[in-house]
């Protein structure tokens, strides 16, 4: 994922001669999406695949409403994955809704490759599917209108990993149950001895303007690309209608081989002159007796079936599938049974064993029997997304005392930059299950996955990542609607710490029972919290500043808003409420660092203008604490943190009502306690950036209690005292 760039670009496609209200609803669903870090463009598909920024791509077409929360479960699943093709189910606004796509979408899963889930290939729609970008421009597939069902078959065929998922992306406003391209139909079938006559019709104006040779039947074993061609003869054709037929001989195409396969898909096939491929399945819905019926029947083809039958699948389209019949066929295919599972296994071995359940079982059951190291520490923060927060500060207390540790940190994706003799495994990788069972120590700020379960012998420093302002956990309505079952598996996942580091009695009295903690409670301070203790001097702060590429001569202002749950108006860009011109009008001599939450993006407004810059790809926060001279920040946690510095803090809070009347709740009103002036307007905040001298010393009085009340234990040696506690005092040797 690009820092800085959207992770998501939502394409609206084929807006040219659509009804205008079609084209609002689509976009207008796009720019709900709950996810921040997205672009939305109305453009032909085809172009914007190679002008987006996002590393995804969702395609909309006109008439298509999407879930809030559709790019959202889509990109969730792909980055836990790291597949390139997600997708799920879809509604129709009106008329019955298709069987086959509620089973397709049933449940989560994931497979290497369609081979391990042939039927993906059926499934052509467009809106329902998020494509890694590195896909489509590596394999150079486009979609095309007209085409869409070769587009997405191909994709799937392409895909390095694909991810099924549940959710619902969207409802189909388009008023019509029909697919996106014309149906070949099967009107007869016409059995005779090992040969099979199949006669059908379309109306799609490509085919039937099509020359005989350029057309041909293609049958192949399911989710293979075996394909054997069949010639077609035209029987009639005008301008709208083409009526063909084809002979297959079955002796000749059914072949089970050692693969084992036992059933073959039937398309119709037009190659035009340019060397461009249309393929469409044969419908054979309005043949009723097309389904089930018996065309021949072969001892040879033993022991994968005795008799192969027409048949209709759960989208009503013919395929040719072997079974075993009679005495005979029935007991050659009981006998069969354990070995043709190992042979399914086998085929689908890559998959099997880089399922995430898979690898929860294995270290389980077997992993977390192997011999402990002593010395392997694993260190993860943000559940892998950076080196940074409290154990990062750990991982550098631990590393500077050379008391020969093996180190290692734990990345979703590429790993940043390490010391020398720092190892890094990629989460949910088999090294990651590994190192977990091996490691003496796991250090995190957030959660290791669910799944996991912690053998008695490891010690978890839970170093957790902020103070709250609102109610976490237990406290929460969300949680307290969840099934029994959801809330002990949650009280699971924290039964696992053994040690929880807080910084003031606030955390012990709101955070600990909120999250119902039952392990050691460390009174220390946050680690990441002691530079802002240490770092003081103008020397250090300038050393700090020069190490981020920042300026010297500039009152910076730290500007770190939190993410909110939903935004007025859907906005998907950060909406920055400030007036950057008349910023720099005002107080020429500062400039605005903006630090979103990873998945908010700032508009190019914003990143371009010479009084503010984008710092929200600095992975950690904590040397941008101590380089500001101003922080601007709402209701994140980060408040806590800066009072450190003793330095003038703005809270920039439009929405205050909106977010401390929330479902959820505060622990205390932020108006009664903040150790500065709370903002409502950009205006406002630029007039209290440019008067902080003058209203600085009537906050003093109030600052000095914040930090009392909400920072009382970091003292700047947070990092030493949890290393000496955990890694060489009580802990050791257990």
């Amino acid at each position: 994922m690009n820092s800085g760039a959207p992770v998501v670009t939502i394409v609206v496609t084929g807006a040219d001669g659509q009804p205008n209200d079609r084209l609002t609803r689509s976009v207008s669903s796009a720019r709900r999406q709950s996810v921040r870090s997205i672009e939305v463009v109305v453009s032909d598909a085809a172009d914007a695949v190679d002008r987006a920024a996002g590393d995804y791509l969702l395609f909309v077409e006109p008439g298509i409403e999407l879930d809030v929360h559709a790019a959202r479960a889509m990109l969730a699943a792909a980055i836990d994955t790291n597949v390139e093709l997600v997708a799920g189910r879809w509604e129709l606004a009106r008329g019955p809704q298709d069987p086959a796509v509620q089973a397709m979408f049933s449940r989560t899963a994931y497979y290497e490759s369609v081979g391990d889930r042939p039927d993906l290939r059926e499934d052509h729609a467009l809106s329902n599917k998020l494509f890694a970008a590195a896909l489509l421009r590596r394999t150079g597939l486009r979609p095309t209108p007209g085409r869409l069902a070769d587009f997405t078959t191909s994709a799937y065929s392409a895909a390095s990993g694909i991810a099924v998922i549940p959710q619902r992306l969207y409802v189909d406003h388009r008023g019509t149950a029909a697919p996106q391209h014309s149906e070949v139909w099967v009107d007869a079938l016409e059995p005779a001895g090992s040969r099979l006559v199949i006669r059908g019709s379309l109306a799609e104006p490509r085919f039937t303007e099509a020359r005989a040779a350029e057309l041909a039947l293609v049958i192949a074993p399911a989710g293979t690309d075996r394909e054997h061609t069949v010639p077609v003869t035209v029987t009639e054709q005008t301008s709208t209608l083409l009526r063909w037929e084809s002979t297959v001989d079955l002796s000749t195409v059914i072949r089970p081989t050692w693969r084992g396969y036992r059933s073959w898909g039937l398309r119709l096939g037009l190659t035009s002159h340019d060397g461009q491929r249309l393929m469409r399945p044969l419908s054979a819905q309005a043949t009723p007796d097309a389904g089930d019926r018996p065309l021949l029947r072969r001892r040879r083809w033993l022991p994968v079936g005795t008799v192969l039958r027409a048949h209709v699948n759960a989208r009503g389209n013919l395929m040719l599938q072997l079974a075993p019949a009679g005495p005979v066929g029935a007991q050659v295919a009981r006998v069969s049974q354990l070995p043709a599972a190992a042979g399914r296994v086998r085929r689908s071995g890559v998959r099997l064993i880089s399922s995430p359940e898979t690898k929860a079982r294995v270290y389980r059951h077997l992993l977390t029997k192997l011999p402990l190291q002593q010395r392997l520490v694993l260190f993860e923060s943000h559940m892998g997304q950076a080196l940074s927060d409290n154990p990062r500060y750990v991982f550098e207390e631990l590393q500077r005392r050379d008391a020969g540790f093996d180190l290692v940190w734990s990345f979703a994706g590429a790993p940043p930059p390490l010391p020398a003799g720092v190892r890094s495994v990629r989460r949910n990788s088999w090294a990651y299950f590994l190192t977990l069972a091996r490691a003496k120590y796991w250090v995190d700020n957030q959660g290791f996955p669910a799944a996991i379960t912690k053998p008695p012998r490891t010690t978890y420093l839970q170093t957790w990542h902020g103070s709250a302002l609102k109610h976490m956990g237990e406290d929460t309505p969300a949680f307290r609607r969840m099934s029994a079952a959801r809330q002990d598996r949650h009280r699971a996942m924290v039964a696992r710490w053994d040690y929880f580091v807080t910084r003031t009695e606030h955390d012990v009295r709101a955070l600990v029972p909120a999250l119902h903690v039952q392990a050691e409670i460390l009174r220390t301070g946050y680690p990441r919290n002691d530079p802002l203790v240490q770092l003081h001097s103008p020397e250090q702060r300038a050393a700090v500043r020069a190490e981020l590429g920042l300026p010297a001569d500039r009152t910076l202002v730290l500007y770190a808003p939190t993410f909110r749950e939903t935004y007025s108006g859907g906005r998907q860009e950060f909406e920055l409420r400030v007036d950057l011109d008349h910023l720099l009008d005002k107080l020429p001599g500062h400039l605005l660092l903006v630090r979103t939450h990873y998945l908010q993006r700032l508009g190019k407004s914003v990143t371009s203008h010479p009084s503010a810059r984008d710092v929200s790809s600095v992975p950690d926060i904590t040397p941008l604490l101590v380089a500001a001279d101003i922080l601007v920040t709402d209701y994140s946690s980060v408040m806590f943190d800066f009072a450190n510095t003793g330095r003038p803090m703005v809270f920039f809070t439009y929405d205050y009502d909106d977010y401390a009347n929330s479902e959820r709740g505060v622990y205390f009103e932020l108006q009664d306690k903040a150790p500065g002036p709370m903002v409502a307007t950009g205006d406002e905040l630029i007039q209290a950036l440019a008067t902080v001298d003058a209203w600085r010393r009537d906050y003093e009085q109030r600052y000095r209690e914040f930090v009392a009340e909400f920072g009382e234990y970091d003292t700047g040696t947070a990092a030493r005292q949890v290393v000496d506690h955990v890694f060489f005092g009580a802990a050791r040797g257990n």
